[in-house]
C-alpha cells in the first residue's frame, strides 16, 4: 500500500504511458499530469511518467522517471521516502539526451539504482545518487523501455 499524489493505492502497481494502474488492469489513475503532480507542493514541468519502481527494501521509497513529453531532449530521476509525499531529484551530475524511460533497483543491494533513456543511454549509481556513471549503448540502438539487474 502506497499514497501517490495524496491518493492511497492498495494491492499491485504498474506505471505506463504518463499514467498508473492496477496489475489486473480494473484501476487507472493519472500520475504526472501537471495538474495533479506535484514536486514538493509546487506543480511539476515535467508532465511525463514512464517508469515508477517501488524499492524492494523499503515499501516507503519510490523512484519515477519524469520528462517534459515522451518524445524529448531531458529527463530527470526523483526519489521518496516518504510514500510520495515529498520528492527530490537524485541524479545529479548527469544530463539524459531523451526521455527517461525507466529505473531498476538492485534487488540485494539498495544503493544500486540503474535507468535509462529512450535514446540508448544508461546511467548507474552504486552509492544511492552520489555519484552517477553514464554508459551509452551501441550505436542505433534506441527506443529503450526497460532496464533491469540482478
Amino acid at each position: 500500500m502506497c499514497s501517490i499524489g495524496g491518493a492511497l493505492l492498495q494491492g499491485s502497481w504498474r506505471a505506463t504511458f504518463g499514467s498508473l494502474g492496477s496489475t489486473d488492469g480494473k484501476r487507472q489513475r493519472p500520475l504526472a499530469a501537471s495538474a495533479d503532480f506535484r514536486l514538493n507542493g509546487r506543480f511539476s514541468p515535467l508532465t511525463y511518467c514512464h517508469d515508477v519502481v517501488v524499492s524492494p527494501h523499503d515499501p516507503r521509497v519510490i523512484y519515477i522517471c519524469l520528462s517534459p513529453a515522451a518524445f524529448s531532449d531531458n529527463g530527470s530521476l526523483y526519489r521518496s521516502d516518504d510514500l510520495a509525499q515529498t520528492w527530490r531529484r537524485i541524479d545529479h551530475g548527469i544530463k539524459a539526451d531523451a526521455t527517461l524511460m525507466a529505473v531498476s533497483v538492485h534487488p540485494s543491494d539498495p544503493a544500486q539504482v540503474y535507468c535509462v533513456t529512450r535514446g540508448g543511454q544508461a546511467f548507474a549509481t552504486e552509492d544511492a545518487g552520489g555519484s552517477w556513471r553514464e554508459y551509452r549503448l551501441p550505436s542505433g540502438v534506441e527506443d529503450v523501455y526497460a532496464v533491469a539487474c540482478r
